[in-house]
């Protein structure tokens, strides 16, 4: 598995745990959740969720 594919413009890499709190940031923002939920998320458990999310994965 590749961990990195970097252009000149991009950089894209797994997610690890500090890139958590700006993801749930960006996911509960409303501009932003109306494109990704049918309706808002409750932050807590959205959270809970994502954290789990990323263990499943790997968390590095």
């Amino acid at each position: 598995m590749v961990d990195v594919i970097e252009t000149e413009r991009l950089t894209l890499r797994s997610r690890n745990e500090s890139d958590l709190e700006a993801n749930l940031m960006m996911e509960l923002d409303p501009e932003v959740h109306h494109y990704i939920f049918s309706s808002a998320p409750d932050p807590v458990e959205h959270k809970a969720e994502s954290f789990l999310g990323l263990q499943r994965v790997g968390l590095k």
